[in-house]
């Protein structure tokens, strides 16, 4: 399965993506929709970015990959991938951002299987407790 970025599709109208905070890997990363219009005008983005992700007074990010390489432009953005939001001047800090996606791609599966066996044994039939 290859992975989808803005630059490779020229059909794609939005892209989502999940930022995590500077240094901040405990948390869960917060999902953002980005339509074509926001490719167009990538430093007001940016900005918009800032000020949901942080809150009014801080208006501008750089984005990074979870890895550490700055997002310079949106071709470089990966459809449902992890990065993290720097608040400029401040530097990229690696914590373990991709140990908290493994965490939590294998509490999501745990729960689907939850899930899973609870739709399957509701299908057999009803179940007697005997006291």
């Amino acid at each position: 399965m290859t992975e989808l970025t803005v630059g490779d599709v020229r059909d794609l109208e939005a892209v989502d993506i999940f930022l995590f905070s500077n240094g901040d890997h405990s948390t869960p990363p917060r999902k953002y929709h980005l339509n074509t219009d926001a490719f167009l005008m990538w430093d007001d983005t940016l900005k918009s970015l800032g000020r949901s992700h942080f809150g009014v007074d801080d208006t501008v990010i750089d984005i990074y990959t979870i890895s550490g390489h700055k997002i310079d432009d949106p071709s470089q953005l990966i459809h449902q991938a992890a990065y993290v939001a720097v608040k400029p001047p401040a530097p990229f800090i690696q914590t373990g951002y991709e140990n908290y996606l493994i965490r939590a791609t294998r509490s999501w599966e745990k729960r689907l299987l939850k899930i899973s066996n609870s739709m399957d044994s509701s299908t057999k039939g009803p179940r007697y407790h005997y006291i």
